[in-house]
């Protein structure tokens, strides 16, 4: 273990900026992304993106990235999973990997408009340990107000089961009423059952509800 930590901070020494080199990641469609009304949501490189809105995108996981990283994102309401994940230098020369349960966050992205994830800064891997205990992640706004509208976290045991707890502590109340802009109206002509009202119920469906639904489909192949 010692050695392939060895290798690997190696390896992110030689290899450094070179997410920041390839431009911003788009979490969009290929066809979406020539639009003028993205949003940016900007995240540290203490950060991974796990998935947005239920997708994985190559090239959100990335221990060699290095300082922020720009996201193109579609407007309206969006959910972001993301983890903690950060490697340290211990005093007798290891390395500690920390990471955090992942964190699932909704809020609502306003068309071209600025957004950037933040966290407590830990200085060593004893801090941030004890950070990951009740971990605390935003997503501010330009003015630096916390927009986020809903957040879970979920955890897993020895046995790969899920715990799912709501992290109401993290849901802004200068976010509430973008609630109400961000739900959608299903399509005239829709059909219950179909695919059309599926994503329109996914779409406005909440965190933890997306969660009680992907684990009922589990349970029920």
């Amino acid at each position: 273990m010692k050695t392939l930590r060895a290798v690997l901070l190696i390896l992110a020494a030689i290899l450094p900026g070179m997410a920041t080199a390839a431009g911003p990641l788009f979490a969009v469609p290929e066809a979406d992304r020539g639009r003028t009304d993205l949003a940016t949501l900007i995240f540290p490189e203490s950060l991974d993106i796990e998935m947005v809105d239920g997708l994985v995108y190559p090239g959100f996981k990335n221990l060699f990235r290095r300082g922020d990283t720009a996201m193109r994102i579609l407007p309206g309401r969006r959910e972001i999973a993301l983890r903690y994940n950060m490697l340290f230098e211990s005093g007798s020369g290891d390395h500690d990997i920390v990471k955090s349960k992942v964190m699932v966050l909704n809020f609502v992205a306003e068309p071209g408009k600025i957004y950037r994830t933040t966290h407590e800064k830990f200085r060593n891997a004893a801090t941030a340990r004890a950070g990951m205990q009740n971990f605390v992640v935003k997503i501010e706004d330009e003015q630096g107000v916390n927009r986020v509208l809903e957040a879970i976290q979920i955890s897993k045991n020895w046995q790969g089961e899920e715990t799912v707890t709501t992290r109401r502590d993290l849901v802004s109340a200068a976010a509430a009423p973008g609630v109400v802009t961000a739900l959608r109206a299903p399509p005239g002509d829709a059909v219950p059952g179909t695919p059309d009202m599926l994503k329109y119920a996914w779409g406005n469906a909440t965190a933890a509800e997306r969660a009680a639904f992907v684990e009922w489909i589990g349970e029920h192949p």
